[in-house]
């Protein structure tokens, strides 16, 4: 895609209001109508704020998808319930906008890549400014920067590799796994020891023959 053409989205993917994204969907898709990804990007906007029984109603239905495969990540671990937390991945999948890219080819599974980007970057702001997030011990206590920092790559690990790895879809999930990295990294400070602790920790539980990742019980 010509470098203006690029350009002229990058407002889009950086908002993360819906109603302001839509109208900057539609003035970007009036200024490039050639532009052939245009209608799938009015397709993963409808798909991702709509709600299908209430089409007035303004959902945010990736935002939701990363709470909903971290609980499929902890409850499906491994043994008899990884077959069917497969299942519940390519379900959530069906809502994520996967399928309406496939036609488009590589463009398209770029275009995917930075809408997954936008909803990570709305759904990391979350859990940094929530305070139910940095509570810990039955709620009676909240963490420290420290601590919060360390569960956020935890959750974040899980959804780029821990899912992937668990339940055998790292090739179909590649760009949603590659946009929780990248976003994770330019959203916290030291990312890197963050991340690096989390795939040791992931090692040792695979060598002592644990669940394969970081802890499918932990919060």
């Amino acid at each position: 895609m010509p470098a203006a053409q690029t350009g002229i989205w990058d407002a889009y993917y950086r908002e993360t209001d819906p109603e302001v994204r839509r109208r900057l969907l539609q003035s970007s898709c009036e200024a490039q109508p050639e532009d052939g990804l245009n209608a799938l990007r009015r397709a993963l906007w409808d798909l991702r704020y709509t709600d299908p029984g209430h089409p007035g109603h303004r959902v945010d239905r990736l935002l939701w998808q990363c709470v909903n495969l971290l609980c499929v990540y902890k409850l499906c671990g491994p043994g008899f319930r990884r077959k069917g937390g497969a299942k519940e991945v390519r379900d959530a999948m069906r809502t994520m906008g996967f399928e309406e890219a496939r036609p488009y080819g590589g463009p398209g599974r770029e275009e995917l890549y930075r809408e997954f980007r936008n909803a990570l970057r709305r759904y990391f702001s979350a859990c940094r400014s929530d305070r139910s997030y940095r509570k810990k011990y039955f709620g009676i206590f909240s963490m420290n920067d420290r601590e919060r920092g360390e569960k956020l790559a935890r959750d974040a690990w899980r959804l780029s590799v821990g899912i992937g790895e668990r339940f055998g879809l790292r090739r179909e999930l590649e760009p949603f796994s590659r946009a929780v990295k990248d976003q994770f990294f330019a959203s916290v400070a030291e990312p890197q020891a963050l991340w690096d602790g989390c795939a040791a920790a992931a090692h040792r539980r695979k060598r002592h023959g644990g669940p394969s990742a970081a802890g499918s019980g932990e919060s």
